[in-house]
């Protein structure tokens, strides 16, 4: 699929928002939600890219199941393991044992199943329940997508999004039958897929060149879900409800404003503002920046309770935050992200499938 540099940039609003949410004297904000917004949010576009990524490989005439998948899961390896074991790295050398007690679950993108059954995160190393529940996707959606015949893509696409709700019913009830804490229910990767094939579906619509695209550019839609979300808000006091409702509108509003990009970017009217170039990059090391601003959160609180004097104003503790985090960020994107995930050039679908279709050409000859 084609670059295009508006995405990164709502990269960039994600990660900003989910910072925002853990900076704690940042209270205005916490009735928001914006972290759960912000990575919706990443979901959504996650979905979005990854699949039509593969929609796109498996509709190529000599296009191979077994290439695809050896590609794609190469590419998802360089980029996201390196930052992804650094970061394990270092919150362990900053003294959270977390990792030693649970090591399977760190090591191999379980923790947000310890999330669950801990109904509480782990401090510094929160960020890896969604990191999870990515890898859990990459690692089942693309098995089943490319397996599934063309004619059926559609219907396992909206077959998975109706499961993600009634998965949360099921477990609910089953968890106050056993006495089990369902509060962080929402870390799983079933109750996320509901943002993922959201994704999904927008990046069929767009393959097959469906008119449906149209009804997503309609600015009334996202602005009457977001109104209808707060006054229901106040209305439901369920927590199932709830969450129901808080996806719904965040899963349509992402897939609009996505849709909105792809629209004006085709039409050769693309956004400028969403082209400004601190935007873009802050876009590009977002992964980095999302990964590790739990550690400069931690480092601000525990400063301040030997510095409270320096630091007491909200805003003051977003910019020390947010630029701790965008220099350590930057540090690992030029010094250990960017060159390994250099690697990923030499790893190009198409040219794997021109080199194995010479060599058996050749063979056969």
């Amino acid at each position: 699929m084609k670059y295009i540099k508006e995405l990164d940039s709502l990269r960039a609003f994600a990660v900003t928002l989910v910072i925002i949410s853990h900076i704690h004297s940042l209270t205005y904000f916490k009735s928001f939600a914006l972290g759960g917004i912000g990575v919706g949010f990443f979901f959504v576009l996650s979905g979005f890219l990854i699949t039509g990524i593969l929609l796109h490989e498996k509709n190529k005439p000599d296009s191979s199941l077994g290439n695809t998948l050896k590609i794609f899961y190469s590419r998802r390896t360089l980029r996201i393991f390196p930052a992804y074991y650094l970061f394990l790295w270092i919150v362990y050398s900053l003294g959270n044992k977390q990792i030693v007690e649970h090591p399977f679950y760190f090591l191999f993108y379980g923790s947000n199943i310890l999330f669950f059954k801990q109904a509480s995160y782990a401090g510094e190393l929160s960020p890896t329940w969604s990191l999870a529940v990515e890898e859990q996707f990459y690692i089942t959606w693309p098995l089943l997508l490319l397996a599934v015949n063309k004619k059926y893509t559609k219907q396992v696409i909206i077959a998975g999004i109706i499961f993600s709700p009634l998965f949360k019913i099921i477990v609910t009830v089953l968890c106050k039958v056993y006495g089990q804490n369902s509060s962080l229910l929402g870390a799983l990767m079933p109750s996320n897929i509901i943002y993922l094939l959201s994704g999904a579906y927008l990046a069929w619509l767009t393959i097959q060149k469906s008119n449906r695209l149209a009804q997503f550019t309609h600015f009334i839609i996202p602005i009457l879900l977001i109104a209808c979300y707060y006054v229901l808000h106040l209305v439901i006091h369920g927590a199932l409800l709830n969450s129901f409702l808080f996806q719904g509108v965040v899963t349509m509003v992402s897939v609009w404003i996505i849709n909105l990009i792809l629209i004006r970017n085709k039409a050769g009217n693309s956004i400028n503002w969403l082209k400004n170039k601190v935007m873009v990059y802050i876009g590009k090391i977002s992964y980095g920046m999302y990964l590790y601003h739990t550690i400069a959160v931690s480092l601000l609180l525990s400063f301040m309770g030997n510095y409270n004097v320096l630091l007491q104003h909200p805003l003051t503790d977003f910019i020390v935050t947010y630029s701790c985090t965008f220099l350590v960020a930057s540090v690992s994107w030029f010094l250990f992200e960017k060159p390994i995930n250099s690697w990923k050039n030499k790893l190009s679908y198409g040219l794997l499938a021109k080199c194995e279709k010479e060599i058996t050409t050749s063979f056969e000859k």
